[in-house]
């Protein structure tokens, strides 16, 4: 009897530890690191700390991922790729009267489309956001071709041969949002697991000696030389 239950122990241990073939895109995700100065480069020039670079850097990437989820969906259904820019309007919050106004089911979805950032808000504008997101989706897309992918594939197999009405768009902006905060969740692993293994605190924390010095320190250097 005792050999029976080590064996069913070691079977039940060893399937549990097998990776379900469609979330196979997620463990991938999770694992991947971005480099430090991958971070950089995202960040841009507005600061040469490279915690405050990465800590941008990370904070964008959660709209970029979305987007890419915005883009699959509509990909999905067969709407153009390029949405309309639109003032920001937290979700849920479209009156009856603005969704009885619109007759198209094309029209509906653009109305009722989420939005993960507010463009009139912080240090972006409304063009400036879309350049912005445009290099963080595109950087996905290189180093992390799994995001689109396990978009694709799950919101596919969500909508089916569905009739695509007013309800499948509404069901299909909830099935969305469950992919983006599993892509997330994945990505945000990613972020934790390379910063504990790869980096450490001093290393984020430095900052350029030329910076770091001001003229008179410099010259205090010099003098020290001397000496």
């Amino acid at each position: 009897m005792w050999p029976t239950i080590f064996i069913f122990l070691v079977a039940y241990s060893h399937a549990k530890s097998i990776t379900p073939p469609e979330e196979a895109d997620l463990v991938k995700i999770s694992n991947t690191c971005i480099t430090v100065k991958e971070y950089q480069e995202l960040a841009g020039n507005f600061t040469t700390v490279v915690i405050i670079q990465m800590y941008t850097a990370a904070e964008m990437l959660g709209p970029a991922i979305a987007d890419i989820g915005l883009e699959e969906l509509r990909y999905a259904i067969g709407f153009p790729l390029v949405r309309p820019w639109k003032p920001f309007v937290p979700e849920n919050m479209h009156t009856e009267a603005e969704k009885a106004a619109v007759s198209t089911i094309e029209e509906y979805y653009d109305l009722m489309e989420p939005h993960y950032y507010d463009p009139s808000e912080d240090w972006f504008d409304g063009q400036k956001m879309k350049k912005v997101m445009a290099k963080f989706v595109a950087f996905l897309d290189r180093r992390f071709p799994e995001i689109r992918n396990y978009y694709r594939k799950n919101l596919k197999t969500s909508l089916g041969n569905r009739k695509v009405d007013r309800d499948t768009v509404d069901e299909m902006f909830e099935k969305l949002w469950e992919i983006t905060k599993k892509v997330k969740e994945a990505q945000s692993k990613s972020y934790s697991k390379c910063s504990r293994d790869d980096l450490s605190t001093e290393s984020l924390m430095k900052v350029p000696l030329t910076e770091k010095m001001s003229n008179k320190e410099a010259e205090g250097k010099k003098d020290m030389k001397t000496v």
